[in-house]
């Protein structure tokens, strides 16, 4: 008996075929009538079938046996799918300032630019002028910085923890840990977070992971690394939250 029953990946069924064929390649509908009728059946390999039912029988329990155990290993897959770990993607604000000159070119930081010239005036995108570049930027960029956070909890449903980077003026940098990284921000954005910000955020970057252990390690590690590189008194979080 040759020859594998396909079942489809969702919602499958077994195939009604008895696999008994014609000597002359016919399929054969009802093997209990064509022996019946005295007629030879034989497989779809050309070898003579001496029991047309019992044979039909055995196919057919194999096929609703392939289904069975398609719909088992679906199932599986979904439950796995469901509880899988999240995505090590980070999710990093824009950086951007919001502020433009006149002719459109963007202005890094306002402050500066309107310090350079007392006649220097910044604009939004779309060419409105802007009376207060400073709040203007900071309401931008907490905009940004909550749609970062919003969007890594709604991809990442199965993260227990976020571990986060935070930028502040001055190229300083605040690493901090949290279960809820909407509330997190939030705090920082209202200065009720570290006691060590006193100044806005500039840019976030987030990242998922799959238990509070992991995002931990995670904190310390980021921070030690950051701290190597940018000096001690450039880099606050993970515990130390002295003033900057």
């Amino acid at each position: 008996m040759k020859g594998r029953a396909k079942t489809t990946r969702r919602g499958g069924s077994s195939k009604p075929n008895a696999r008994c064929y014609s000597k002359s390649g016919s399929s054969v509908q009802n093997s209990r009538a064509t022996a019946a009728a005295r007629k030879p059946a034989n497989a779809r390999s050309r070898n003579k079938v001496y029991n047309p039912t019992k044979y039909a029988a055995t196919v057919k329990h194999k096929s609703m046996t392939n289904v069975a155990q398609t719909a088992v290993k679906n199932s599986s897959s979904a439950k796995r799918v469901g509880h899988s770990k999240p995505t090590t993607t980070t999710f990093s604000s824009k950086r951007s300032t919001g502020c433009y000159t006149k002719s459109g070119s963007v202005v890094r930081n306002p402050r500066a630019y309107n310090d350079s010239s007392p006649k220097s005036t910044t604009y939004t995108r779309s060419g409105n002028m802007i009376h207060n570049p400073a709040k203007y930027t900071a309401a931008v960029q907490n905009k940004s910085i909550t749609n970062a956070a919003r969007a890594a909890v709604k991809r990442n449903p199965s993260a227990k923890a976020f571990t986060y980077t935070a930028s502040l003026p001055g190229q300083k940098k605040y690493i901090g840990m949290t279960t809820n990284p909407l509330k997190r921000i939030s705090d920082h954005s209202k200065g009720t977070g570290a006691k060590c910000i006193k100044e806005n955020l500039t840019a976030v970057t987030i990242t998922p992971h799959s238990s509070v252990a992991a995002a931990k390690k995670k904190e310390t590690k980021t921070y030690f690394d950051q701290k190597k590189k940018m000096g001690i008194e450039k880099v606050r979080g993970a515990g130390h939250t002295k003033q900057f």
